[in-house]
């Protein structure tokens, strides 16, 4: 298993061989992980859990993980600290949100800059 945290973000990333073995990994973690935060009196939101399944085959399977006694909800793109991942690491959605802000933020400076020239043609 690899942890990576940020603030309050935590993200866990194990490898298995298949999709039930990486299952069985994954609840194994996360009762270690229940333990350690219920001997420190830490609660998970119990809404944001996610699982996904990274893998590049077609049919993935159906993986049960859980956190609390409750079924994550297991989804093909996430949104982790401002990046969009999907079940196959393609990275097309983050590419595309990047590219629409990007074009967002030309429109507004070149608007900028135009107003900017008004006001100096004005101002002569």
């Amino acid at each position: 298993m690899k942890v990576i945290t940020f603030a309050d973000d935590l993200a866990m990333m194990m490898k298995g061989n298949n999709p039930s073995e990486a299952e069985v990994f994954a609840n194994l973690d996360l009762a270690k992980i229940e333990k350690w935060a219920k001997e420190n009196k830490i609660q998970f939101n119990d809404t944001k859990p996610k699982a996904m399944l990274i893998t590049r085959k077609r049919n993935n399977g159906n993986i049960n993980i859980y956190l609390n006694n409750r079924r994550l909800e297991i989804v093909k793109e996430l949104k982790y600290l401002g990046i969009y991942f999907n079940s196959r690491l393609t990275f097309y959605k983050h590419i595309n949100y990047i590219a629409e802000n990007s074009t967002k933020l030309i429109y507004v400076l070149s608007r900028s800059a135009n107003l900017q020239s008004l006001k100096n043609m004005k101002g002569h």
